[in-house]
């Protein structure tokens, strides 16, 4: 049994403190919130991201809406097709779900903010609350802008998408399927959860984008119909985040395994962040227990490929989305994606 700290109680934190601790390891979790987050809005998991909560317990089936299809569709309705095996879920309701009786596996501390971290062989000191411990092993899934990372790797850097994203949960339905509309100028998402609610979103570039989100033109009326359900939302349930990215990944060092957006937060083009978070801590939980010091380079190379390439395949799709270069613009008219 190994003492491990787990630092961040989000999606991946969360999860990854399950698995440990179901699997015999002393986990402490500390999060520097005072309590778990209710802020948030919608998400997309795979069916695999589904069945490996369910495996663990963690049972989302009267939280999540099924979608009939995920699309990306043109201001002329025209649509591009898509992917399917995926479940809408309430971001604030999967965190409840993943929180439901962990305090009876793991300590959980809330308020407790990580203030110092070193290797000494192989224990792992960390100052949280002006106290030091010492750990066997470390997991870091404090968020993109993680106090681990910023530790262990200053050197990688955090690079802006130069896009603007406007979201929240709106009290109304407007369909089954997902979708996300391109005009050239925005993208506009729709995405049906539980309960007759929709996750809505808006995608500008920044310099487009200004501080308040501004009405829609141009477009099908279900999706000018939705921006202004979204638009009438409070404030505090207007969610506004300039879009930022990892240049590049970083799964940590010996004893101090990094996950989720601490390791390799991407934008949110390709609605995998969730699902790959959760894979994260499926995988890293079955590398501790082949070996506390082969742990992270075993997480490494089981999840680099993957990860990396929907990192890049995000980054990508944001590029070419908001992209004002003539060729983009081409040929997203020519993909009916583009107002004419």
């Amino acid at each position: 049994m190994a003492e491990i700290l787990v630092v961040g109680a989000g999606i991946g934190g969360l999860f990854a403190s399950r698995l440990l601790a179901t699997t015999g390891h002393a986990v402490t979790l500390i999060e520097r919130s005072p309590a778990a987050s209710a802020v948030g809005a919608g998400l997309v998991l795979t069916d695999a991201a589904v069945h490996r909560l369910a495996e663990a317990g963690v049972q989302v089936g009267p939280i999540a809406q099924r979608l009939t299809a995920l699309r990306v569709t043109g201001p002329r309705g025209r649509s591009l097709g898509g992917v399917a095996h995926r479940s809408a879920l309430a971001r604030p309701e999967l965190i409840t779900a993943l929180s439901d009786g962990l305090s009876e596996l793991a300590d959980v501390r809330f308020g407790a903010a990580l203030q110092g971290i070193r290797r000494d062989g192989d224990r792992v000191h960390c100052t949280v609350a002006g106290e030091e411990r010492a750990f066997d092993f470390v997991v870091a899934a404090d968020g993109i802008r993680s106090t681990v990372r910023s530790a262990l790797a200053p050197d990688v850097a955090l690079r802006s998408a130069r896009q603007v994203c406007w979201r929240g949960i709106v009290p109304r339905r407007f369909g089954d399927a997902a979708t996300e509309l391109w005009t050239g100028q925005e993208r506009i998402g729709i995405v049906p959860l539980t309960g007759g609610r929709s996750y809505v979103f808006v995608t500008r570039s920044t310099q487009d984008a200004g501080d308040d989100l501004a009405p829609v033109t141009g477009v099908p009326r279900r999706d000018a119909t939705a921006v202004e359900a979204l638009r009438s939302l409070p404030r505090e349930a207007l969610l506004r985040h300039e879009l930022w990215e990892l240049d590049r990944p970083f799964w940590g060092v010996p004893r101090i395994a990094l996950l989720g957006d601490a390791a390799h937060a991407m934008t949110p083009n390709t609605g995998l962040g969730a699902a790959l978070a959760i894979e994260d801590a499926v995988v890293l939980g079955e590398a501790v227990g082949a070996g506390l010091d082969s742990a992270v380079d075993r997480h490494r190379r089981s999840r680099g490929l993957r990860v990396r390439a929907a990192q890049l395949a995000s980054r990508t799709i944001g590029d070419f989305a908001h992209s004002e270069r003539r060729v983009a613009v081409t040929l997203r008219k020519r993909l009916g994606l583009q107002r004419a």
